[in-house]
C-alpha cells in the first residue's frame, strides 16, 4: 500500500521558499495555519497550489512516520522522523521560524521579537523576551487607545538607504495562556489550543491596512506594578539593547524531541553582524528609544502621550 503524501509550500520575504513533505497520517489544519502564523513572521501558506512558486524550492522538509525520532540534514534537505499521528508538534513551528530566521538574516531583513503597533503614520515596535507583557500591552492599546496592529509577536524588518527602519511583514496571530481566554473575549477571533495555551487570530478591524510601515519609536516594555519608569536611552545604550534582538539567539536555536537533539541554524557571520551594528547606529537618527516599566495603565498611557505630541 502507498503512503499518503501531502506537500505544502511556504514562501517568504526575498522569494525564500520551503516546500513541506507530509508522508503517512501527519494533517496540516486550522491549527497548525494559526500556530505558523504566530511563530512564523512574514510566512505565506501556498497549500499545494503551485503558482508563483519556482520549481526548486530553496529548501525541503521530509517527515516520515517512525516510532523513533531523529531529525538530518544536508545542503537544502531536512529529513524529520517521528510520529505526528495525532497533530503536529510546537517544535515544528518554532523549527521553521529558525530557517526563516537564518535565511532572511542573509538577505538583509531582519526578524525582531516585537509587536509593532501604531496610528496612520507613526509606528512603534514593542521590544521584548517572552513573559515581559509585550501582548497585553497591545491588546490594551488596540482595546482602549484606538491603535492598529501590523504585528503581534515578531515582526520582520529592513534598514532603507535613507537611514530609517520599516517593517515590512509581522505576524498575524497571537498565542495566549488558557487562563486568558475569558479575559479576551472582547478582541479574540478564530482560536486553535495547544498544550496549555490557545493561539487566536484578532478580528480585522483591529489589523493595519498598510502592507509596509515605517518606525519612529522603539519601546523596551515590562510591566511592573511597582515602579513607573519612562527612560529614553541615549544612541550608545540604544545600540547595546537592540542589537541581540536583531540576531535573535534565543530563538533561533530550536530544541527537539523533548530535548532529544538541537537545530541549531546556520551561523551568523562575522560580516552580518557588523552590517547589523553599522546600519543600527545609521537608523537612529530617526529612531526615539525608550525603556519602559510600569503599570499597563502607565505603560499604555505614556505610549499614547507620545502619539499625541
Amino acid at each position: 500500500m502507498t503512503s499518503k503524501t501531502t506537500t505544502l509550500y511556504f514562501s517568504f520575504p526575498s522569494n525564500f521558499v520551503i516546500s513541506i513533505n507530509l508522508n503517512g497520517d501527519a494533517s496540516f489544519r486550522e491549527r497548525e495555519e494559526l500556530l505558523l502564523r504566530a511563530y512564523v513572521p512574514g510566512i505565506q501558506i501556498m497549500g499545494i497550489a503551485r503558482k508563483n512558486i519556482t520549481n526548486n524550492p530553496d529548501l525541503i522538509i521530509s517527515y516520515y512516520p517512525s516510532k523513533y525520532q531523529k531529525i538530518s540534514y544536508e545542503d537544502n534537505h531536512i529529513i524529520i522522523r517521528d510520529d505526528w499521528s495525532k497533530e503536529i508538534p510546537v517544535y515544528f513551528f518554532h523549527l521553521i521560524y529558525s530557517i526563516s530566521h537564518h535565511a532572511l538574516l542573509k538577505k538583509g531583513y531582519y526578524t525582531i521579537h516585537s509587536v509593532c503597533v501604531g496610528k496612520e503614520n507613526q509606528w512603534s515596535l514593542l521590544l521584548g523576551h517572552t513573559g515581559v507583557g509585550k501582548t497585553t500591552v497591545m491588546l490594551d492599546l488596540l482595546h482602549n487607545y484606538r491603535f492598529k496592529t501590523f504585528s503581534s509577536n515578531k515582526t520582520i524588518v529592513r534598514f532603507k538607504k535613507n537611514f530609517y527602519l520599516e517593517a515590512i511583514a509581522g505576524t498575524t496571530t497571537i498565542t495566549r495562556k488558557d487562563s486568558d481566554r475569558d479575559k479576551l473575549k472582547a478582541v479574540v477571533g478564530q482560536t486553535a489550543n495547544f498544550v496549555n495555551r490557545f493561539a487566536c487570530k484578532l478580528p480585522d478591524k483591529y489589523s493595519a491596512s498598510k502592507n509596509k510601515v515605517k518606525i519612529s519609536r522603539v519601546y523596551f516594555v515590562r510591566l511592573n506594578p511597582a515602579v513607573k519608569e519612562c527612560v529614553s536611552l541615549n544612541n550608545f545604550e540604544s545600540i547595546v539593547a537592540l542589537y541581540p534582538f536583531f540576531l535573535d539567539y534565543i530563538n533561533s536555536g530550536i530544541v527537539l524531541f523533548n530535548g532529544k537533539d538541537l537545530y541549531d541554524g546556520t551561523p551568523i557571520t562575522t560580516e552580518i553582524k557588523k552590517k547589523i551594528l553599522s546600519s543600527l547606529k545609521k537608523s537612529l537618527i530617526s529612531l526615539d528609544v525608550y525603556s519602559l516599566n510600569g503599570s499597563l495603565d502607565f505603560i499604555s498611557k505614556t505610549i499614547g502621550k507620545h502619539y499625541e505630541k
